[in-house]
């Protein structure tokens, strides 16, 4: 005699409920990664956006001797998605940037990038498809590891932009390849803290 079966035992319940447990942890992480890598693609055209716009009033801003950052968000040079505050501004990502005057020669943007496990990403996609971009234009730029007082913990490399490198004791931003970023971009994923980028237009 054949007994009737109404719906499914306990633990094939709970079998269907792992599986789209599992399912479910895979579509979030491929989604993090997924938005990881559209506000980091969103990131660099900022950056390209804003300093671009800089140098378009690069004699305006030398003839300054005090920080910008007011001053480039009042001009409605900060990107829409960053925000200012206390003479500094963040970008999209949250990471720290320090725009000011140097010597009366550079704009200079020291961007602080976050000690966590996608910093390193974000300094080579800076290096990139940023700098390597404005090498005809910028003087140098250069990164440093930083400890919690600020103080600089060795690891800095420097790159000259294509006016002022001559390949030997000067090495030049357009020269590098992907393998040099990724060794320059080494010192963040070294730092406890964070490390900090230094580009002077």
């Amino acid at each position: 005699m054949e007994r009737d079966e109404f719906g499914r035992s306990m633990i094939e319940m709970l079998g269907v409920l792992a599986i789209v447990g599992i399912l479910s942890i895979g579509a979030i992480s491929g989604f993090q990664k997924a938005m990881f890598k559209y506000k980091l693609q969103k990131t660099t055209e900022e950056y390209n956006m804003l300093f671009q716009d800089v140098l378009k009033y690069h004699k305006e801003f030398i003839a300054l001797s005090s920080q910008i950052a007011p001053l480039l968000h009042d001009m409605g040079l900060v990107p829409a998605t960053w925000r200012q505050g206390g003479g500094l501004i963040y970008d999209r990502l949250n990471n720290k940037i320090n725009p000011f005057i140097r010597s009366h020669k550079y704009v200079n943007f020291d961007i602080h990038l976050k000690a966590d496990d996608t910093s390193i990403f974000v300094c080579e996609a800076i290096y990139r498809d940023v700098f390597m971009q404005f090498s005809d234009t910028l003087f140098n730029v250069s990164i440093s590891r930083r400890d919690s007082e600020d103080v600089s913990s060795g690891g800095e490399y420097t790159r000259y932009g294509n006016l002022y490198c001559n390949g030997i004791t000067k090495k030049c931003v357009k020269d590098m390849t992907l393998s040099d970023i990724r060794n320059s971009c080494s010192v963040c994923a070294e730092n406890d803290n964070y490390c900090v980028i230094f580009i002077n237009l």
